[in-house]
């Protein structure tokens, strides 16, 4: 059974005799596929995971949603290790030290969410990814800002963008930049400027920004966006290869 996109139509074959390894075998060498992906969802039934690697070797990107149990969750992100993408539901992790392990690895983007009572600013801290999406409701306004001040004194060097959701019900722009010296973007201004991600996509800033700055110099944009009834904080490292068109100007000179 496959599908072109996860919302598409799936389509089944059959064959008397043949098994998963089968099937494996015979997708990649009728596509001639060199490059894949890897998504285990909700249903998702756990197949060799050697076999899996045996045939396409690392994928570039690795969805875990489903959870198995944790000793094969942990097996397949040993195993099955991504070269860039990894997306993973706090549930399929057992401990402190499982997070760890998977966030340290060298990825360009990582994607969490879930709840998940473990996930503390230390976790934030040892994410190594190029860009990092985090949706665990356990993160505080006040671990936001202690990330930011962190990030400033020289903590996740290889960070380009940062992207997360705070649950809150009142503004928190206070307490999400108290205590970090910053410089005014115009919305006007700031959503003209346009930042490159790892992958080469182009993504405008949202709204007003607050350009901050690391001990070494280098500048970087926060955004922040009060819904309802949460807050998304954007962290944007303008960093020599993330410019476009040189766009980036200082607006309050």
């Amino acid at each position: 059974m496959c599908r072109e996109r996860y919302d598409e139509p799936e389509y089944k074959w059959r064959k008397e005799g043949f098994e998963a390894n089968d099937w494996l075998d015979h997708f990649k060498t009728t596509f001639y596929l060199k490059e894949f992906n890897i998504f285990f969802r909700d249903g998702a039934v756990l197949v060799n995971i050697d076999s899996l690697y045996n045939h396409f070797g690392s994928p570039n990107s690795l969805n875990i949603e489903h959870f198995f149990s944790y000793d094969n969750n942990y097996r397949i992100l040993k195993v099955l290790a991504p070269k860039n993408r990894l997306y993973v539901s706090t549930s399929i992790f057992e401990n402190r030290l499982n997070h760890n392990t998977i966030f340290i690895q060298f990825l360009d983007e990582l994607r969490i969410h879930g709840y998940d009572p473990w996930f503390s600013l230390d976790h934030l801290l040892c994410i190594n990814p190029r860009k990092i999406i985090c949706f665990v409701p356990g993160v505080s306004l006040k671990v936001a800002n202690k990330f930011l001040k962190l990030w400033m004194s020289g903590s996740n060097a290889r960070l380009e963008q940062l992207y997360i959701k705070l649950k809150s019900y009142v503004p928190g722009s206070d307490i999400i930049m108290k205590g970090i010296p910053y410089q005014v973007v115009p919305r006007e201004q700031n959503e003209q400027r346009r930042f490159k991600s790892w992958n080469g996509k182009l993504e405008a800033c949202h709204e007003e920004g607050m350009d901050i700055y690391r001990f070494d110099g280098t500048k970087a944009t926060v955004c922040i966006v009060q819904r309802q009834t949460s807050i998304d904080v954007y962290l944007y490292v303008w960093h020599d290869h993330c410019i476009v068109d040189n766009v980036v100007q200082d607006a309050y000179l």
